[in-house]
């Protein structure tokens, strides 16, 4: 990801809190005004002028562009990740989806390049508490305990 940024000529600034984002005078480009986030290595504040931008907000895009908010409903996530998994217990890179049960739905497994296995979802468990959430702080005792319940019933070779 790296060299594709060098090459592209692109610039990251991150991790940051975009303040705002406007359109140039003239169609130049865009004016996107930001401040470090919480803990960031980075200076206090900046502008950035820039001809194109990727919006990569996550939850927080109808803050940015309010015009969007109609459109797009943040919601809360929660995943467990494993350790590296053994070369025995290894499968290819990639993910799957599964249908889980108790009302829980909605849960992936994904293997990382790393190694360790990514398990999430279950929000269906608290909707009231995970659709309309930019809280990325908070976790759901109730899922976590689902998430590793089915890690150690249905994928018993990764929840060792």
């Amino acid at each position: 990801a790296q060299a594709l940024l060098q090459s592209s000529g692109a610039t990251l600034v991150a991790p940051v809190c975009v303040v705002s984002l406007e359109d140039e005078p003239g169609g130049a480009g865009c004016l996107l005004s930001w401040r470090s986030a919480d803990g960031a290595d980075t200076p206090a504040e900046g502008v950035l002028h820039a001809r194109r931008v990727v919006v990569a907000t996550n939850g927080w895009t109808g803050e940015l562009l309010p015009e969007l908010q109609s459109h797009l409903y943040p919601a809360r996530n929660q995943v467990l990740l494993t350790a590296p998994l053994p070369a025995a217990q290894d499968w290819q890179v990639g993910a799957f989806a599964v249908d889980g049960d108790a009302g829980a739905r909605e849960l992936y497994c994904i293997r990382r390049s790393d190694g360790r296995v990514c398990l999430g979802g279950a929000r269906a468990l608290e909707p009231a508490a995970a659709v309309g959430s930019t809280d990325d702080a908070s976790l759901s005792d109730t899922v976590g305990e689902y998430l590793r319940r089915f890690l150690a019933e249905r994928l018993p070779a990764l929840a060792a």
